[in-house]
């Protein structure tokens, strides 16, 4: 089971242009601003991560690393458990990138182009 950390929220303001640079960045990645922003300050912070999350957040994805009907990707030599954010199903042209990860499950979205 993995253990969930309680959460915080608040509010930042940015400049608009900045603003603009943060979503063309998420969207580039495919992830949320939540994810992102959490990702930098775990970054730059020094929060104590778990191997999966300073390694596998942000790597990319195709139908190569993807089983679809095991449910399982298969990254750096290892196999997790995934969902896939924003659609149903996996699809071969697409690529995808890893936004989030709780213990073996990875959370999985689609590359913007």
């Amino acid at each position: 089971m993995v253990e969930r950390l309680p959460k915080a929220s608040f509010s930042v303001e940015l400049d608009e242009p900045l603003y603009q640079l943060l979503l063309n960045k998420v969207n580039q990645e495919g992830r949320s601003v939540n994810d992102y922003i959490n990702q930098l300050l775990n970054n730059n912070l020094q929060v104590e991560q778990s191997f999966e999350q300073r390694n596998l957040i942000g790597r990319r994805l195709t139908l190569k690393d993807i089983d679809p009907k095991s449910g399982l990707v298969q990254l750096l030599g290892n196999y997790y458990r995934y969902t896939l954010s924003g659609a149903v199903n996996v699809l071969a042209e697409q690529e995808y990138v890893v936004t989030q990860v709780e213990g073996n499950l990875l959370t999985i979205a689609a590359v913007v182009k």
